[in-house]
């Protein structure tokens, strides 16, 4: 088998950038090309996370019971609602009660 040398294959490379924008064709196929790698490696990466989700290996949400219990103060929370009974009774009474303000426009 054939020794890849990377220092001539990033020469190639290197040199095919250099030469962007001489030849139209060349800088389709290397935009086209470009594209297509980029497109395939998002194909691949989808189906695998999908592939991934159907087989519930990725994506699962692990459960756990419910251990703690806060505990509401009973005093505390009669108060708030005395508060809101409070406020929504005031509420009623403004709302019966008629205006005292003149309407400048009669």
């Amino acid at each position: 088998m054939k020794k890849i040398n990377i220092k001539l294959v990033w020469k190639k490379i290197r040199h095919s950038f250099k030469e962007m924008g001489s030849d139209a064709d060349k800088d389709w196929k290397i935009a086209l090309s470009i594209f297509v790698v980029i497109l395939i490696a998002s194909i691949i990466f989808h189906v695998d996370i999908l592939v991934g989700v159907e087989t519930q290996k990725t994506g699962s949400v692990k459960t756990e019971s419910a251990t703690k219990v806060e505990f509401v103060n009973a005093r505390t929370l009669n108060d708030v609602l005395s508060q809101y009974d409070r406020r929504a009774k005031e509420y009623q009474k403004l709302q019966s009660a008629p205006s005292t303000l003149v309407d400048p426009a009669k």
